[in-house]
C-alpha cells in the first residue's frame, strides 16, 4: 500500500502499535526531494504571489520524508464452536 500521510512518524507507529500490529519497522525513511517539491506548481503559485514565503517553505519541504514501513498483522485466534 502507498500513501501520504501528513503524521508525526512516533504518532504513526503509536496507531500501528495500537492496532495490534507487531514488528513494526521503518525501512529506506529518507528525506523527500526538495526539487521535486520546489517544481510543484502550486507551490511555485505560492512563491510567485507570497516570495517572503520561501523560508517557511523550505522549512516544510525539508520536513517531509519518505520512507517503507513494514508490520505484520496477527492471524486472529480461530473461534470455538460449540
Amino acid at each position: 500500500m502507498t500513501a501520504c500521510l501528513p503524521i508525526e512518524e512516533h504518532e504513526y507507529l503509536a496507531s500501528l502499535e495500537a492496532a495490534v500490529f507487531t514488528d513494526v519497522m521503518v525501512k529506506n525513511a529518507r528525506p523527500y526531494p526538495r526539487e521535486a517539491m520546489s517544481s510543484e506548481p502550486l507551490a511555485r503559485k505560492i512563491l510567485e504571489k507570497h516570495p517572503d514565503m520561501a523560508a517557511s517553505l523550505e522549512k516544510f519541504a525539508s520536513s517531509v520524508n519518505g520512507a517503507i514501513i513494514e508490520a505484520r498483522k496477527p492471524l486472529a485466534p480461530p473461534t470455538q464452536r460449540g
